[in-house]
This record gives structure tokens, sequence and C-alpha cells, in this order.
């Protein structure tokens, strides 16, 4: 198994409201999943840690969950196959057990630090925490704004959606792609396919293809005609018994459903614009047919100017993300020096044997 080429979904992304997580999304104590909660300082090998059991226990099923913050790391590994799942359940993402030993296992990388050594940082350590907290808050600040135009751009589409038109396609389009399709077990699964990093705005595409070879794009800047068809298609494919992975937009995840992949079916449904374009389709759908071009037009210059504000705000985000990952590179560096990855290198053994046993 090459991690590389591995499905990657966010579980977290900073939206207008903050940080979202959708950790506890992942794992279900009712469907007898086994969840692994890694708590331990930056720095300490916690991504390291995952990469090396995806690399053991994993297959082209596994998949992996990067970090908004830092996206060459890893917050969490799922194995669908097994019912397994290792999450970072450290700040912003801090996920406590709600049956331990039952569902949830710690486990506590705090085990394998010199902590006489993290207590001599002090002041140094403290400093770079605080300075990567400041960034963040400023750069949720951006996005924040960026929520701002992004509700206003879907509203005015909203004015100038024929509902009754955009319904009856999408329920059309719902019963042509999902037909008679039955399932046993309706599952919903909530992640992000796409976030604000310090590496720029991130669309993990090759998760659609590498999961679906049927590919409907729906081209909609403004997301509310995407979301609305979207909403249909869920919605039926719920009533079906399937089992749906719903991505919601990262920056409105309350108000926007951007991509529905539906594995067993090989069928996917992805809102294609300016942030997220998908590059390759088996149709496409305009969703301008299902709008008052009047009403758009009389707002042309406003959303134009939202698409522009939207980009320079993105741009001021990332650099204020980037300024965090800087941060955040000296805080690693004092866990560094204090772990002993002898100690969590047998840890990590321990918890691939137990995983390897697990049918």
């Amino acid at each position: 198994m090459i991690i590389e080429k591995n499905p990657r979904f966010f579980y977290g992304a900073v939206s207008a409201d903050g940080f979202r997580s959708l950790f506890d999304k992942i794992y279900s104590a009712k469907e007898k999943w086994r969840a692994y909660i890694i708590k331990g300082g930056p720095g300490s090998g916690k991504s390291t840690f995952m990469k090396k059991i995806a690399e053991s226990c994993g297959n082209d099923n596994t998949l992996l969950g990067p970090c908004s913050s830092d996206p060459d790391s890893l917050d969490a590994v799922v194995f669908p196959d097994k019912k397994v799942c290792i999450i970072d359940g450290t700040a912003p993402h801090v996920i406590e057990p709600k049956y331990p030993g039952i569902c949830e296992s710690i486990v506590n990388i705090g085990d394998c630090w010199d902590k006489d050594m993290l207590f001599k940082s002090g002041d140094d350590a403290i400093t770079a925490f605080n300075e990567n907290a400041a960034h963040h808050r400023h750069a949720a600040r951006y996005i924040s704004a960026i929520g701002s135009l992004l509700n206003g751009c879907m509203k005015t589409e909203s004015a100038a959606v024929c509902s009754d038109k955009l319904q009856r396609f999408a329920k059309n389009l719902a019963l042509r792609e999902l037909g008679d399709a039955k399932g046993d077990n309706p599952t919903l699964h909530k992640c992000y396919l796409s976030a604000i990093t310090p590496k720029g705005y991130i669309f993990y595409e090759n998760t659609v293809h590498s999961l679906c070879k049927k590919v409907i794009a729906i081209e909609d800047q403004q997301g509310e005609c995407a979301h609305r068809i979207l909403s249909v298609i869920l919605n039926e494919a719920l009533i079906r018994g399937l089992e749906v992975i719903a991505c919601l937009g990262p920056i409105l995840p309350d108000k926007r459903l951007e991509h529905l992949l539906i594995p067993s079916l090989s069928l996917a449904f992805c809102t294609s614009n300016s942030l997220h374009k998908i590059q390759t389709a088996t149709r496409r759908i305009h969703t301008l047919r299902f709008c008052n071009k009047d009403v758009i037009y009389r707002n042309k210059e406003k959303l134009n100017f939202s698409k522009k504000m939207t980009k320079e705000l993105i741009n001021g985000a990332v650099q204020l993300l980037t300024e965090a990952k800087a941060s955040h590179d000296k805080m690693e560096q004092f866990y560094i020096n204090a772990m002993d990855f002898d100690k969590l290198n047998l840890l990590c053994d321990k918890i691939c044997n137990e995983i390897s046993l697990i049918k």
C-alpha cells in the first residue's frame, strides 16, 4: 500500500464560525467501531505514528484525514473494512471517549516524552503556543469575512431560482441515477473534500475519482442551486438504504452541501466552481438554466466583486496560516527534543498487532 494514493478527506476545517470538527462523525459505537484516540503534543510523532499504521495495516480502501493546518500531516486514518480508526484527539479537534474501552481506546503519547525537559522549555514554548493561536485567530477573522461574502452570493442566487423547476429536475436526476438501487443500511458520513490551508485552498478531486467512476459535475459558482439538488439526492439515497459520503462546504458547513459520493454505485455528484473546479466529469449540469437570468444580471457587479474579494481574503488567510505553521514548527521542536521515539515505535508496533488481529 502506498498511502500517497489513498482517498483523502478533511475531518476538520476553519469555517466562518470558527473551527468545525467532524472527527466524532468518523466512527460509531452503535456500528461496532473501534477508535484509537491519540493524545500528545505537536512534534510528538502523532502523524508519523498514523502513517506507519496506515502503511502496515491499510489497503486501497483505507481513508486518510490530513490536517487542514498542515496537509502533509495526518489527523486521522480510517479502515472501513475493519471498522477501525485512529484519530488525533488533541486541540482543536478534542475527542473524549463516550464508551471508553468498549469503543474507544486512549493512546497516550505523553508516556514517551521527558516531562522534565518539556518543563524546562518553559517560557519559550509558551510563547510559540501563543503565537500560533494568535495567527489562527487572525486567519479565522478572514475566513469569517469569506463566509459573509459566500452567504450573500447564495442569497442572491436563491432569489433568482425557479424553485419548482429545480425541484423537479433534482427528483428526476435522483430517479435516473439511483434507479432501483437498494441497500439495507442507510448511512451518512460527513466530511470535507476541501479546506483553506497553509498550502492554499486544497480540493481533493482525486478522492472523487478513486471512489467513483461516474462523476456528475454541477456547475454553480454561488452554490445555492447545487446545494438544493444535492439535498434532494441525499434524501433519495438514504431512503433507498444506501451509504453516502456527504462533503460539506468547509466555510459554511451548515448551509452548503458541496459533494455527494456513493461508492457502492461508483457515483458522485460534485459542485464545480472557481474554488473547486471538477476537471474531469462524466456529465456537467449548468445551474443557470434554473435561474431568472435578469436577477443574476442585475447583481452581476456585486457577484463579481464578491468573487474577487473572496480570492483576496483566501490569499490573506493562507498567509496567516503559513505564519501559524511556522510557529507550530517551533512548538514541535520542543517535543521532538523530549521524545523517546524508540518507546513510541514499540507502542506503534503494539497497536499494529492489535489492528491486524481484527477481522
